[in-house]
């Protein structure tokens, strides 16, 4: 291929590069470098058609990295692959339509096409040209993956990140309220009334039932209780007894949130604060007024403080997790898989899963069961909801990588893919919010949030196979053609080769015997040895006249047979 036509072909490529990164073509991008094909009929070499692809499939390829923002990423990448089709099926439209235009030595310069080369040689130009775009295709189709899926996986973290830091927000708001609501209660008058009534009896729990009082508390809160959707409260002295109680079974008794540490003491020593979720010591009615027991429950509490400012009581009202947590998480539930969830310190789950179902069904809950405060956020090792079983029991189960992260305290993210409690592979974002003592989690299943970069990487991977498979076949029928052809050659060569070496040998034969009779017949013509018959004259000079015109047909065979 000549100077003039790379630099011919550089000069075009080059404004239509310009071109198209000049423009955001959303639809039609790629499709100008046609034009370096077309321009190919100006050229007077075959192999130029492939020269001018493969710049044509590079400078397609760089456009898409470098052109302005056109539209949804995976569109653009899909406009482009319909440009390298159209691209490669002109290019082999004109090669195989190629007729050579060169005059004087173009047979000459076909035969030499047709000569077998040693080494690389032998693959041809148009070989050499297939084995570098196979390379272009592969290099590209690996940096258009990496590309997509660092665009998937920012995508995904920027998603669920957001969802993150607005359930958290939403959580430490709700948090907030309850606090809030508790200080209300704390220092109302009327409660701290009370409350110094209640201080001034016997902490024998039939004395606090049966006083007057506890019934002036029963008054005051049960309507507000109920009409707030509570499930109780307390007023406890310094020593952690109940004095006062929505129900009757727990008063005179030590309060349950002793059993969290240093919780009241934080409480009592100023501090409005949440629970966490712990096990009720008492039955709970659920939505439908049915006693349950093994249920969670969990508390807001606020210091009562008598006229001097002096902390004097503790008072609390009981809340059900799982109505504090579904208003928040319920909206973070995106997609199939999507979840966001609570856990505690020791990695146990503190709000309700979304996967309650599943969960039931391969034997982590019992039948209707609740997951808060019974699934901890161990990873099983295989996938649970495919059947597998674990290998190791699960008490020697580890945390999952997130919960091992989060409670040490850590915040994190990972997009390469993690099992969760179920053995699920699963991405997500993590929380250690200090303050309340609580980890936040936001999750997608693996399969759920690829799910797109899987349907553009089988595109890719499939158009680039299909792309190879075409050009090794394009360059194996060359091969096998130009094969074919100078095999065909070498057999009319020996059979040309094998009449001129018969044709010589009949000259040379022919001649010896057709001399002699030449020249007999001219001794006999000029009677040398006497006069003759005028009737064999006439014949001698017959003679010598045929064999003279024989022998020139003789002689111009050497040069027929050239």
């Amino acid at each position: 291929m000549s100077v003039r036509i790379v630099l011919i072909a550089s000069v075009i490529a080059s404004l239509v590069f310009i071109l198209d990164l000049a423009t955001p073509l959303g639809v039609a991008g790629g499709v100008p470098h046609l034009a370096l094909i077309l321009c190919g009929w100006w050229f007077h070499e075959r192999s130029a058609v492939f020269f001018l692809a493969v710049v044509g499939t590079i400078l397609t390829i760089l456009g898409y990295f470098l052109s302005p923002e056109a539209g949804v990423d995976w569109i653009v990448l899909l406009n482009r692959g319909y440009a390298l089709f159209a691209l490669w099926a002109t290019s082999i439209f004109v090669w195989w339509t190629w007729r050579d235009r060169r005059n004087g030595d173009s047979e000459t310069a076909r035969e030499e096409s047709l000569e077998p080369k040693k080494g690389i040689h032998r693959l041809g130009k148009e070989g050499v040209f297939v084995l570098a775009l196979i390379a272009v295709i592969i290099a590209s189709s690996w940096g258009i993956l990496s590309r997509i899926e660092n665009g998937v996986k920012a995508d995904i973290a920027k998603s669920i990140e957001t969802i993150l830091e607005k359930s958290h927000a939403a959580i430490r708001h709700r948090y907030a309220a309850e606090k809030h609501m508790a200080t209300v209660w704390a220092n109302d008058m009327r409660i701290k009334a009370f409350t110094e009534r209640l201080l001034e009896l016997s902490r024998h729990p039939a004395t606090l039932k049966n006083s007057a009082v506890q019934n002036d508390v029963r008054k005051l809160l049960l309507p507000v209780i109920k009409a707030s959707g509570l499930r109780g409260y307390f007023i406890i002295d310094k020593e952690y007894t109940n004095l006062a109680s929505s129900r009757d079974n727990n008063i005179g008794l030590k309060n349950l949130l002793g059993k969290q540490s240093n919780f009241l003491a934080r409480v009592w020593a100023g501090e409005t604060n949440i629970s966490l979720p712990l096990p009720s010591e008492v039955p709970l009615e659920n939505d439908a007024g049915q006693l349950l027991t093994d249920v969670s429950t969990m508390f807001a509490a606020a210091p009562i403080r008598d006229t001097k400012g002096n902390v004097i009581a503790i008072f609390t009202f009981r809340m059900d997790p799982v109505v504090v947590f579904s208003s928040v998480f319920l909206q973070s539930q995106t997609g199939e898989s999507g979840e966001t969830y609570l856990f505690d310190k020791t990695g146990l789950l503190i709000s309700e899963s979304r996967f309650n179902e599943t969960l039931t069904r391969i034997g982590m809950l019992k039948q209707d069961g609740r997951s808060n405060l019974h699934v901890h956020l161990h990873d099983p090792g295989v996938d649970l909801t495919l059947g597998h079983k674990p290998t190791l029991p699960l008490d020697q189960q580890p945390l999952t990588l997130m919960a091992r992260s989060a409670t040490q305290g850590k915040s994190g993210a990972n997009l390469d893919g993690y099992r969760d409690y179920r053995g699920v592979p699963v991405v997500g974002t993590w929380h250690w919010d200090e303050e309340l003592k609580i980890g936040i989690a936001s999750e997608v299943d693996v399969q759920e949030a690829f799910s797109t970069y899987h349907d553009m990487r089988f595109f890719v991977l499939f158009s680039s196979g299909l792309s190879v498979a075409l050009l090794i076949t394009l360059g194996v029928g060359s091969f096998l053609s130009k094969q074919n052809l100078w095999a065909a050659k070498q057999q009319a060569d020996f059979a040309n080769n094998a009449k001129s070496d018969l044709l010589a040998n009949m000259s040379h034969e022919l001649r010896t015997p057709l001399n002699a009779v030449i020249g007999f017949s001219s001794v006999m013509k000029s009677q040398v040895f006497g006069p003759m018959n005028s009737k064999y004259l006439d014949y001698a000079k017959d003679i010598n006249s045929a064999g003279g015109h024989l022998l020139e047909l003789i002689n111009d065979i050497p040069c027929l047979s050239g």
